[in-house]
C-alpha cells in the first residue's frame, strides 16, 4: 500500500503546489488578472461558471462515493491480488483527479476572469472534501480490504 500511497500524495500535493505557484504568479502581477478576455467576456463566463459549478456538483460526491459504486465493486471478481492492487490503484488516482483537476481549474478560472469570489469558493469547498480521501496508510489499507472484499462476494 505504501507504494498506492506515495502516488496518490503525489498527485496532491502537485496539485496543491500548482495551486500556491499560480497564486504567486497572478497575485506578483507576473501574469495579468482579469485581462484574458475582450468583448465576449460575459458569455463565455457565464459559460465557465454554469460548467465549473455543474463539474464541482457533480464530481466531488462522485469522488467520495466512488468505492461504494456497485460497478467498481464488481470490477475486480475473479481477479488476483496484484491485479486487484492495479486496479485500486487506478480508481483511487482516479478519484483523487475528480477533486483535483476541478480544484485547480477553478483556481486558474479565479484568477483569469478577475478574482470572481465563486470559482475560489468552488476551488474551497473541493480542497475541504479532499481532506476526506487524504491518502494515509490506514485509509489506503481500509479501503483497498474493502475493495477486495466485496468485489469478491
Amino acid at each position: 500500500m505504501r507504494e498506492v500511497r506515495k502516488i496518490l500524495l503525489s498527485e496532491y500535493y502537485v496539485t496543491i503546489l500548482l495551486i500556491i505557484c499560480l497564486a504567486a504568479l497572478f497575485e506578483s502581477g507576473v501574469l495579468p488578472s482579469g485581462e484574458w478576455f475582450g468583448e465576449e467576456y460575459n458569455t463565455l463566463l457565464m459559460m465557465v461558471q454554469v460548467i465549473m459549478q455543474l463539474a464541482t456538483l457533480a464530481l466531488m460526491p462522485l469522488a467520495l462515493y466512488l468505492f461504494r459504486i456497485r460497478k467498481i465493486q464488481a470490477a475486480n471478481d475473479g481477479e488476483g491480488e496484484d491485479c486487484m492492487r492495479k486496479r485500486f490503484l487506478t480508481w483511487s488516482v482516479v478519484r483523487m483527479s475528480m477533486l483535483c483537476v476541478p480544484m485547480l481549474l477553478n483556481t486558474l478560472f479565479y484568477y483569469m476572469f478577475g478574482s470572481l469570489s465563486g470559482f475560489f469558493y468552488l476551488a474551497l469547498i473541493l480542497f475541504l472534501a479532499s481532506i476526506f480521501v487524504y491518502p494515509t496508510e490506514g485509509r489506503c489499507s481500509r479501503e483497498f480490504q474493502l475493495f477486495c472484499r466485496q468485489g469478491g462476494e
